[in-house]
């Protein structure tokens, strides 16, 4: 898949984008999810293989999570861990159901971002669940609540 656009092009309020998955180990984890920086070019994006299988030149990682356990567990188990899960958890098993997802040990979360069914993911580890509309309770959590 070709990068083309750094993360605006999917930003999206009140969204959050889910993939689940299963890594060998939390060095693999760590590997894919990790920002590389270029130390001769100061002014290019950072690497991530995660954001080159998304099709993304860069994304704020201040707006994504990624959680990794030693252990595989159910799906249901595995949602718990991500902030405002119970706004969207009932959608996101919903989801897993119908892609046959069952269990991992890795989930990552992207939000104030759509991700749209196609282009197609493609991951060794990860799989896409889909987009839902979340809710933060009213905590301020929003690219531009600073910006006037």
């Amino acid at each position: 898949m070709d990068v083309v656009r750094p993360d605006g092009h999917f930003e999206a309020e009140d969204r959050v984008s889910v993939w689940i998955g299963s890594f060998p180990s939390r060095r693999d984890f760590d590997d894919y999810m990790a920002e590389r920086w270029s130390e001769s070019d100061e002014d290019s994006f950072p690497e991530c293989f995660f954001w080159q299988d998304l099709g993304l030149l860069w994304h704020d990682h201040d707006f994504q999570e990624a959680i990794f356990g030693q252990e595989v567990i159910a799906v249901g188990s595995l949602t718990l861990s991500l902030s405002w899960s119970d706004s969207f958890r009932e959608p996101l098993l919903l989801a897993c159901a119908e892609r046959g997802i069952d269990k991992g040990n890795a989930i990552v979360a992207m939000y104030e971002f759509d991700y749209p069914k196609t282009p197609a993911f493609r991951s060794p580890f990860l799989s896409y669940v889909g987009s839902f509309p979340y809710s933060t309770g009213g905590h301020p959590f929003r690219r531009n609540y600073f910006r006037s």
